[in-house]
């Protein structure tokens, strides 16, 4: 039960108490019960739709991915694919030790980020981050470089 129904019947009960106590003509007792019922059957129909939409939505994802695995292309189940965000600026394709404020574990951040760099380059695989455009890494020196597609 959520908060703002505890607080509508502790209101009937607190009415009910002082209608009787002070002898008072009516009540608003049954008004707010029916506030209640609206309020829980409109939650209840919500919750419903969102239900039908989050089936909605699983249907529209692929259930298979085509990965890059060993040197090979495989299909696997879409959900054994593990995202991440490793690079929040395009400076950090070619500085993996500089870290932003978002990266919490900056050490843990850094050598995630070189690895994922030297896979990426090492299978030349493209990189896909969520900050900027995809881009292939390849190695150059003490530093990544990284095209476009």
């Amino acid at each position: 039960m959520n908060v703002l129904s505890q607080i509508q019947y502790g209101g009937v009960v607190a009415n009910c108490g002082l209608a009787q106590g002070l002898d008072l003509p009516g009540s608003v007792a049954p008004f707010i019960l029916l506030v209640i019922a609206v309020n829980t059957s409109v939650g209840v129909a919500q919750e419903g739709k969102a239900g039908q939409a989050i089936a909605a939505l699983a249907q529209l994802t692929a259930p298979e991915a085509r990965v890059l695995r060993d040197g090979e292309q495989r299909h696997i189940p879409a959900a054994e694919v593990v995202t991440g965000d490793v690079l929040h600026h395009p400076i950090q394709a070619r500085h993996p030790e500089l870290n932003s404020q978002a990266c919490a574990l900056g050490a843990i951040a850094r050598t995630t980020r070189s690895m994922v760099l030297e896979q990426c380059a090492a299978e030349d695989v493209l990189a896909l981050p969520i900050h900027f455009e995809p881009c292939r890494v390849r190695e150059s020196g003490k530093v990544w470089d990284f095209t476009a597609p």
